[in-house]
C-alpha cells in the first residue's frame, strides 16, 4: 500500500495537509520527499507504479 499526501516543511516540521489514519498510531512509517513539481510529480508517480515497497508508504 502506498498513499501521497501533500506537506509542507515549516522551522525543522513536516506538516501534513490531511490528518494520517488512526490505524498508523505508533507505527513506524516510511516518508518520501519530492519537491512539488508537475514534471517531478508525474515521473514519480511512474516510478511508484513500477515497484512495489515492502509495508507501507505514505
Amino acid at each position: 500500500m502506498y498513499k501521497i499526501l501533500e506537506a509542507t516543511y515549516h522551522q525543522g516540521n513536516l506538516i501534513l495537509k490531511d490528518k494520517l489514519s488512526e490505524s498508523l498510531e505508533a507505527k513506524q512509517i516510511k516518508i518520501i520527499i519530492l519537491e512539488s513539481s508537475e514534471n517531478k510529480k508525474e515521473t514519480f508517480l511512474e516510478k511508484v507504479d513500477q515497484h512495489s515497497f515492502k509495508g507501507s508508504v505514505i
